[in-house]
């Protein structure tokens, strides 16, 4: 199957901007997250080690009082996007949200093009895959 060029921006386009109709309200005042899962826990970290600058293993003294706690951060390269909003610790953490899914998106579109299937529909299949499986 030949791909156009409409396809690939229609993939890209749905890509970058259906996250955002998923994920809604992505704003700056509300952390996404269903119940009972760790967001908390991934802002909390996240923000500290954009504290700490170190961004694979962070000690602090906020957890375990008074002895401090020492932990790994798993999701370290989330603080590419998080470190330079980490002013505004909900924005940069729905960013890191939007992200995911936005790259989703496009890993959706490139598996249907080795597929031959339509660009959209892996990039729309991709996108919504993460907010609307947690559901």
């Amino acid at each position: 199957m030949r791909f156009g060029s409409a396809d690939v921006v229609a993939a890209g386009i749905i890509a970058l901007f259906v996250p955002i109709l998923t994920l809604w309200p992505l704003g700056a005042d509300a952390l996404l997250s269903a119940p009972g899962q760790e967001a908390p826990e991934h802002l909390a970290g996240l923000w500290l080690a954009a504290q700490s600058g170190d961004w694979l293993v962070v000690e602090t003294g906020l957890l375990a009082w008074p002895e401090g706690e020492r932990f790994v951060l798993i999701d370290p390269l989330n603080l590419l996007i998080f470190k330079p909003l980490a002013a505004w610790p909900i924005v940069a953490f729905n960013a890191v949200l939007w992200l995911g899914c936005a790259l989703g998106g496009l890993a959706g579109a490139l598996l249907a093009r080795e597929g031959g299937g339509r660009l959209w529909v892996g990039a729309l299949l991709g996108a919504t895959a993460g907010p609307l499986g947690a559901m």
